[in-house]
């Protein structure tokens, strides 16, 4: 894999997390000021800094808790990156995958060859798609996962503490969130096309030679 791919994937990465992370401290900062009338804190930029290292650990929780509602057995959330919602056809390249990585002898997760393949697109996508897709998603699903969060919050706040900012806050939540889970559906799509799209051509390529 061409490592000079890596600072570009890496800038790609960190601007997600950044933007993720942004939007859940806004969150968090907003419901703490009306949960315990607190004042709105001011940013100038003595603490900037902090604030940034503050997104940037946020952004970070965000997808860890976003990977933990993936796993959640009963909630069909996020089900899309599970190998057994792949179609046909993908399942199909997954087992081309597993002779062309020689894997046909080994015990994985079951994401493990589509990581495989995803890693072996990044050092052949010479357009940057890849990386593109991967940010938009991640940054798409964060989105998804803070806003979801806010609104059981919010729901909750409805049924204990029932106003009309909070009725209003959490309608907004929820769409938002219904939004960007459409949006992150879509650049998930995107992306596993894309994947499977260059593995595809660099095999076909191989196998000609």
């Amino acid at each position: 894999m061409d490592h000079k791919l890596f600072p570009r994937t890496s800038l790609f990465d960190q601007i997600s997390f950044l933007m993720v992370g942004a939007i859940a401290t806004i969150i968090v900062v907003l419901d703490a000021a009306y949960l315990f009338t607190m004042p709105l804190p001011v940013i100038d930029l003595g603490s900037a800094l902090a604030w940034l290292a503050i997104a940037y650990f946020a952004g970070h929780l965000i997808q860890i808790l976003s990977n933990a509602i993936r796993d959640i057995p009963l909630i069909p959330l996020l089900g899309w990156e599970a190998t057994p919602s792949y179609l046909p056809h993908e399942k199909k390249l997954f087992e081309e995958a597993k002779t062309y990585f020689k894997q046909n002898d080994q015990e994985h997760k079951a994401d493990y060859l589509w990581n495989l393949c995803y890693l072996f697109a990044i050092g052949k996508d010479a357009t940057g798609q890849v990386e593109t897709f991967s940010a938009y998603y991640n940054l798409y699903r964060g989105w998804f996962t803070a806003l979801l969060l806010e609104a059981i919050l919010l729901g909750y706040l409805l049924v204990v503490a029932y106003t009309p900012t909070v009725l209003a806050f959490f309608l907004l939540s929820l769409l938002g969130s219904f939004l960007f889970y459409r949006r992150a559906k879509r650049f998930w799509q995107y992306l596993n096309d894309k994947v499977f799209g260059i593995f595809t051509i660099i095999k076909a390529e191989t196998t000609q030679r």
